[in-house]
């Protein structure tokens, strides 16, 4: 967990897309994302490192919506409407009661969800089971003499 020592705050953010703009193409941030307009493209940290280190945290407030291929982050607050193929949150999602996620393969290492949320298509998979299932190299055998 690496934002939610403190858990992230709806109310906490660094930089804000306001509702009623839009923005096309791929956008790369960091600190925490809010956003309260549209956003039609990828969502990914900036320099979109191997290994996130640091605060990359997407808050999708209620009148936001986010159409996307892949969104990949530290934490999510997601209290709009998501439709994208590939959602990767590396440290807590939460879907709040007004979440609206459509045909997302979720990936997340922690899971809140409100009663009221509508996930409908989707496929949630916890980071760690990704990471057991990952096949191992062949261990080498010593050679018959």
């Amino acid at each position: 967990m690496r934002l939610f020592k403190k858990k992230l705050s709806a109310d906490s953010y660094t930089s804000l897309l306001a509702e009623k703009v839009t923005i096309f193409g791929r956008v790369t941030f960091s600190g925490t994302l809010r956003i309260e307009g549209t956003v039609d493209g990828d969502l990914i940290p900036f320099d979109n490192p191997k290994e996130l280190k640091g605060e990359y945290a997407i808050i999708l407030g209620a009148t936001g919506q986010i159409n996307a291929n892949f969104v990949r982050c530290t934490d999510a607050i997601i209290a709009g409407a998501l439709k994208t193929k590939k959602l990767v949150v590396h440290g807590t999602l939460r879907l709040e009661k007004t979440a609206k996620l459509t045909g997302v393969s979720i990936f997340y290492s922690q899971l809140e969800i409100e009663q009221g949320a509508y996930i409908s298509d989707c496929h949630l998979t916890n980071i760690a089971d990704t990471v057991k299932a990952q096949p191992q190299p062949p261990v080498a055998q010593p050679a018959d003499k």
